[in-house]
């Protein structure tokens, strides 16, 4: 039987996931990815916003990988964009978990913000934007965010500098990265001589090795 994202079990799967990458998500925070869930599920029927449109790989691939930047965002971190944002990964669920934070999604792409702004409404949050742009032209406005966070979004270099225009000083890059991770934080750090740190994990029932790359520039 397929999964349901109403179904309790849905949210043991991201609790599951969320406990082995060190995040506490809580009940209430579930009851938010239900929405998102549920919403994207919805849409996927109209657009094309994700390749997985099972909900057990949704909440695997997309609600628990995004989560996993959690443990290291800065705790001092104040505001953050998610660039390239799709259909709110990892951007959206880390606002849940982090309400704290001041969040920006943007992507170039109308449909998926029209998703994401969906989404803000139904699951009712605040501190939270989404833009139709590109990230070249949100730096040119002057905006600066205190991480820069993106999944599935370029080769770590060209990421770099989309991002490092728009860090505010001491911030940081969080990319989720696959297994070229590695090979793609040598080739920035050999040409820039800035920090790369890289945090590996397995998302419980999955063979799919990930990793969380930091980025610290100037």
């Amino acid at each position: 039987m397929k999964l349901d994202v109403s179904d309790g079990k849905w949210g043991e799967i991201i609790l599951e996931c969320c406990e082995s990458l060190g995040v506490a998500a809580k009940e209430e925070h579930l009851a938010i990815f239900r929405i998102h869930a549920a919403l994207l599920l919805e849409w996927a029927g109209k657009m094309n916003l994700t390749a997985a449109t099972d909900p057990e790989q949704i909440a695997k691939r997309h609600f628990a990988d995004s989560l996993a930047l959690l443990p290291h965002l800065p705790k001092k971190a104040k505001t953050l964009v998610d660039i390239g944002s799709g259909a709110g990964f990892p951007g959206l669920p880390v606002k849940v978990v982090r309400p704290d934070l001041i969040v920006t999604l943007v992507d170039s792409a109308r449909k998926k913000v029209s998703f994401q702004k969906a989404a803000i409404r139904a699951a009712g949050l605040s501190g939270i934007e989404a833009i139709e742009d590109r990230a070249e032209n949100l730096a040119k406005s002057g905006r600066k965010f205190d991480v820069v966070c993106a999944r599935a979004v370029s080769e770590l270099s060209l990421l770099w500098g989309l991002a490092e225009p728009l860090l505010s000083q001491g911030g940081v890059l969080l990319a989720l990265k696959g297994k070229n991770a590695r090979a793609e934080a040598d080739a920035l750090c050999n040409k820039t001589g800035f920090r790369c740190v890289l945090f590996p994990y397995v998302l419980p029932g999955t063979n799919v090795l990930r990793h969380v790359v930091m980025v610290e520039g100037d």
